[in-house]
């Protein structure tokens, strides 16, 4: 019950002060979830961003390693090309040395065994 206007005025005065503290705080918490939403959405950019740097950077080495392997491999196809052509040379030797030999024992085996058996005149034997 109130008893005088004075009570009723400072009553008063405390409701309106209440409301206003309350709307004040109301308006607080507000505007801190807004500024939290915004915080979290730069994070959010943030950490998008740096997962693309680090995408490229891995994408950057992933590259540089290819072209590596590209090169070591060219280098080795190119060892392969030479000895290839090495082996080539040798074999054609070999076939070379064997036809040498063919003729040589034909011709060895051409010749009369008087010829074998005595070398002729002026001939010495190495020491």
């Amino acid at each position: 019950m109130i008893h005088n206007v004075a009570d009723f005025q400072q009553q008063q005065q405390q409701a309106v002060a209440a409301q206003i503290q309350a709307a004040i705080m109301e308006q607080t918490v507000q505007q801190l979830e807004q500024q939290q939403q915004a915080v979290a959405a730069q994070i959010q950019a943030a950490v998008a961003e740096q997962v693309v740097q680090q995408k490229q950077q891995i994408l950057a080495m992933v590259a540089a390693q290819v072209q590596a392997l590209a090169a070591a491999l060219s280098a080795q196809q190119q060892r392969e090309q030479e000895l290839r052509a090495e082996l080539a040379a040798v074999k054609a030797s070999q076939q070379q040395q064997e036809a040498l030999q063919a003729d040589v024992i034909f011709v060895f085996n051409g010749l009369p065994s008087s010829c074998l058996a005595s070398p002729g005149p002026g001939f010495q034997m190495p020491a």
